[in-house]
């Protein structure tokens, strides 16, 4: 594996050594339209170019200070994004767009690092990979995305560790430093991190309001698949608790304000303290606890103190039989 890794890492090494800058040529099975050019940050992507569809084809061109993940999608107010690493070569890439998942990429090696991630992700060595590619993005961002919630902040900061100094400056990387202080600040034993943030009225409302007995905060969006599967069965613990005081302080990373209510209507969480900035990943009270993953959660004991962390519902409800009954 190591070998194959640092013969994935010299053509990277070559290019990013290269003058020029990119120039990205693509086919899709679209006659007309637009696509777009968007550049990844704190999981989601702003657009920074245009192309006019002609024929089926398209290109990019510009200038990148190293390589790094950009999206193409023919609809920025939709999640349909087709992943591409660009760096300062000659890319063609070619597009299905009854396939929502995969790109045809060749001709950029970030790329090519990325989709040897892909298959090869059971049992994956996360450390190895970084150690072998120190100066790649590639596994830093696969770090950022697919490890917070399984590593610890040690464990976090050790990885980084195996990596170029040089690759401080990226995106993913700051926001990782980020997380792993928010990581430590609210491991369990600590004490709560209050936050200011709208309720369904619009009216802002502290999260220090509704402590005094057992609690539960809650993060989730009306897009996100696993955490409306997971709310009924905590619906549940909640109806069979609540008479004990127990709360629900449900964080929504929506950016849809009718998205979000209507996923309140549809799941009937009227009973639960609903609050949003709908900043999507740069919610505030995300950013305060380093969610970088949904669902996630906090039980908070009546004195403030964090006392479990990412609690399914089967988990909860047993923690809190032992704790109020």
């Amino acid at each position: 594996m190591m070998r194959l890794l640092l013969i994935l890492l010299l053509p990277l090494l070559i290019s990013c050594s290269q003058t020029e800058g990119y120039k990205v040529e693509g086919r899709i099975n679209a006659e007309s339209g637009t696509i777009y050019l968007r550049h990844f940050r704190n999981k989601m992507f702003f657009t920074v170019d245009s192309a006019v569809i002609n024929n089926g084809r398209f290109s990019f061109d510009g200038r990148l200070n190293r390589a790094d993940l950009y999206g193409l999608t023919l609809d920025t107010t939709r999640f349909q994004t087709w992943y591409v690493w660009l760096d300062n070569s000659s890319i063609n890439v070619e597009i299905d767009v009854a396939d929502t998942r995969n790109i045809v990429v060749n001709g950029s090696a970030p790329q090519a690092l990325f989709e040897y991630y892909q298959q090869h992700r059971a049992g994956f060595d996360i450390d190895s990979f970084i150690q072998a590619n120190p100066l790649s993005p590639v596994p830093l961002y696969i770090l950022y995305r697919d490890y917070p919630t399984g590593l610890s902040a040690d464990e976090l900061e050790r990885s980084l560790s195996f990596a170029d100094a040089s690759m401080e400056d990226l995106s993913f990387v700051k926001e990782l430093r980020e997380t792993i202080a928010s990581k430590r600040r609210v491991e369990p034993g600590n004490a709560y991190l209050d936050f200011s943030v709208s309720d369904l009225d619009g009216i802002e409302v502290r999260f220090s309001d509704y402590l005094g007995d057992y609690l539960l905060l809650e993060f989730w969006a009306s897009w996100c698949g696993p955490c409306r599967r997971e709310i009924p069965r905590l619906r549940d613990v909640y109806e069979n608790f609540k008479h004990t005081g127990f709360k629900v302080v449900a964080v929504s990373l929506d950016f849809d304000a009718s998205s979000w209510i209507n996923a309140i209507e549809s799941e009937g969480l009227h009973e639960w303290v609903n609050v949003s900035d709908l900043k999507f990943w740069d919610s505030r009270p995300a950013q305060v606890y380093g969610v970088r993953h949904i669902p996630s959660n906090f039980l908070i004991a009546p004195d403030g103190t964090i006392i479990g962390q990412n609690l399914k519902a089967e988990e909860l409800a047993e923690e809190l039989a032992s704790l109020v009954e």
